[in-house]
């Protein structure tokens, strides 16, 4: 079985373009909301004998600076080698985030790249280490390119015209 977690997250946005649309306009955003149908979504798609999925784990945070910090998810694989567990921080565009601070979602993002960046390599097992960031609107993706200089590896056109980018920093714990 073949699994690339970046083009999961690309699927399941996929198949919720309109309830992202509809969210990204509401206070509170759909981070949250995100995060718990990607769990459904990946149980769905890989099935509960595949993979273990844990939101706000400390995996590998006990191995950085800021031991108390949490994840968003922790992928274990259950006999799919040579798969290695896989930490993800997820951070999405919301409107009314957005309109507060205009690099609102740069600087989330941001932390979050830092966040996995710290992971002692000496201390945490093997896994691979994303930070995902989620854009709705044109300016909001031009912010992540001009101020941390990264290109979205996926652009999925939404149902009014806009556009989702999917930006991504990935670290390896070997």
């Amino acid at each position: 079985m073949y699994f690339d977690i970046l083009t999961e997250v690309a699927n399941f946005l996929i198949s919720k373009l309109a309830d992202i649309e509809a969210f990204y306009l509401t206070k509170g955003g759909w981070e949250g909301w995100a995060q718990c149908e990607l769990t459904r979504f990946l149980y769905q798609r890989l099935g509960n004998n595949a993979v273990n999925v844990f939101r706000e784990s400390n995996n590998p945070y006990q191995y950085s600076p800021h031991p108390n910090q949490r994840s968003d998810f922790y992928l274990q694989f259950l006999g799919l080698a040579p798969y290695v567990p896989v930490t993800i921080e997820l951070k999405t565009e919301s409107i009314y985030q957005e309109a507060v601070n205009a690099t609102s979602l740069a600087a989330r993002f941001n932390t979050d790249i830092n966040k996995i960046q710290q992971v002692n390599p000496h201390g945490a097992a093997a896994q691979d280490l994303y930070a995902i960031g989620i854009t709705c609107s044109a300016e909001g993706a031009q912010k992540v390119i001009n101020i941390l200089h990264i290109n979205p590896a996926f652009n999925i056109l939404l149902p009014n015209g806009g556009t989702l980018n999917l930006f991504y920093v990935n670290s390896r714990v070997a």
